[in-house]
Parts: structure tokens; sequence; C-alpha cells
């Protein structure tokens, strides 16, 4: 149904007979329906009840005075129009080509600059990161904590390939643990002596030494990643490829960090054909663009 248009006269006339007249009547008489009349009647603001008993309203009411036109009374500024009616004006220049030329170029100057300032950011926070490996590196040495002494020194050596000073130390602190760890008077007392000897043995293809000295040092540390880590490199290098998956299914559960250690491991090169491996390993790979 088309909405109501009410007039200046159809409002005279609510006026005139609203208070005699029912809801019904009034929506029957402008063919709308009786909702729309009480809403209409509601906004005109009009109300039965607002009249005494003893002081009745007229039945019909005098017609509306014609308003005086008096002097128009300023009442604030003019509303403005929408912009979309306005006449279009062409927009002058702001700034000549040369202005142009040499804003583009001041801002290409601050965006090279802000780059280095995050690359130099990017590369001193990892420079503190590997200089904070190799203190623990050198702690543990001296702590006598060999095996995981070697893991700090050889994660500085992958993480600082340009910092040729700090990775030549921690390649010296590195032959040093070796040759600790060969020496005939090394006697493993712990789990990280027996870690140590496990990498030694497994760095010089033993893999079934490696596995002794991995199986001692996890009675002593269960659950040590590490060790798990190396046991599947050892059972991987042995030929059993399931006990293997196994072993660096466990380490990844320990520690997902694992997970990409694996995927470039050459250790794990006889696995990379089985489909458990590839499945294991695949959140560690980045997904094609």
């Amino acid at each position: 149904m088309t909405a109501k248009i009410w007039t200046e006269e159809n409002e005279l006339h609510i006026r005139e007979h609203f208070r005699h007249k029912t809801y019904a009547e009034l929506a029957d008489h402008f063919g709308v329906t009786q909702k729309a009349m009480e809403s209409k009647i509601r906004r005109m603001g009009l109300k039965k009840q607002d009249y005494k008993e003893n002081d009745p309203m007229p039945a019909v009411l005098p017609p509306l005075a014609d308003p005086v036109e008096d002097t128009p009374v300023e009442t604030g500024p003019t509303p403005i129009k929408s912009a979309s009616l306005l006449p279009r004006q062409p927009m002058a220049p702001t700034e000549t080509d040369e202005e142009r030329a040499e804003r583009l170029a001041a801002e290409l100057e601050a965006a090279e600059v802000e780059s280095e300032r995050r690359e130099t950011a990017r590369q001193e926070k990892g420079a503190k990161q590997v200089i904070g490996k190799f203190e623990q590196g050198v702690k543990r040495f001296h702590d006598g904590a060999l095996g995981k002494s070697l893991d700090y020194f050889r994660d500085v050596i992958e993480k600082s390939p340009k910092n040729s000073t700090l990775v030549g130390r921690a390649r010296q602190y590195m032959t040093a643990i070796e040759r600790r760890g060969r020496s005939a008077d090394f006697n493993p007392e712990n789990a990280d002596d027996y870690y140590l000897l496990g990498v030694m043995q497994l760095n010089d293809g033993a893999p079934f030494d490696a596995l002794e000295s991995f199986g001692s040092a996890l009675d002593l540390a269960p659950g040590d990643d590490r060790v798990l880590y190396c046991q599947a490199a050892a059972l991987a290098q042995s030929g059993d490829i399931e006990a293997a998956i196994e072993a660096l299914r466990t380490a990844v559960d320990s520690n997902d960090a694992n997970r990409v250690y694996a995927t470039n491991d050459p250790d794990f090169v006889s696995l990379r054909v089985h489909e458990d491996f590839r499945d294991l390993v695949a959140a560690a790979e980045p997904e094609a663009e």
C-alpha cells in the first residue's frame, strides 16, 4: 500500500473531528488503516484525554486562522545544500610540477631512510640474540655441560655466518669440546656427557654406538628433545626408518622447533621419500606464493 500524503486540509479535518469520531471512522474517511490513522494523530500531538470532562472540547473546532506573515525572524545559518546539488568547479592545482617532483623525491628519500633504519634495527636485534647464544655457550662450557655448550656454538655458526670473528671463536670452542669428548679419559657421568658422546659417534659414522649413548642419556633425562632428535637421526642412519620417524615425532611433540630443523637436515635424507615423514615436517615448509 502506498503511504498516505497528508495535506493541510486533511490535518484540519482531523483537528475538527478527532474528538467526536473514532479512529476507525477517520481511517475510513481518508482511506487508510486504523494504525496509520492513530500514528498520524499522535504525530499531530492530539490527545482526547488532554481535555477535561467539565470543559469539553466543541464538537467542531473553528478553522485555524491564517498565519500572519510577519517580518522573517533570523533563526540561524542557512542550511548548506548537498554537495551533489552544487555546480562542480574545477579545482585549481595546489602545487606546481616542480613542487610535486620535489615532494615525491622527499617522500622517497624518507621511505628509504626508514627502511634502512628498520633493517639496521633488525640486524642489531639478531646480532644481540647471537651474542647471547655465544655467551650461554661459554657459560655451559665452563660449567662442564659440554653437550649443551656444543648446541649453543653450533647455533651461533648457523645464525651468524657474516660475523667471522664470532663464528671463529665458536668453532674454537667446538673443537675443544670435540677434543674433550674424544679424549681417552672422557668418562660420561650425566645425560649431557652421554649426549655429547653420542653426537661425536654420530659424526664419526657410528650410529649404533651413538644409539647406546643416546639411550643412556634418555635414561638420565627422559624426554630431552635434543637427545630424542639425535636419536631419530641415528636411527635413520642405521636404516630403522619406522623407529626414526617415531622418535622424531616424539621430539617434535616435545619441541616444535625440531620440525623445522628436520626439514633440511641431511641426517634425514633417507626419510624424505616416506609420506609419514613429509606429513610430520609439512607444517614447517613455507606456503607457496
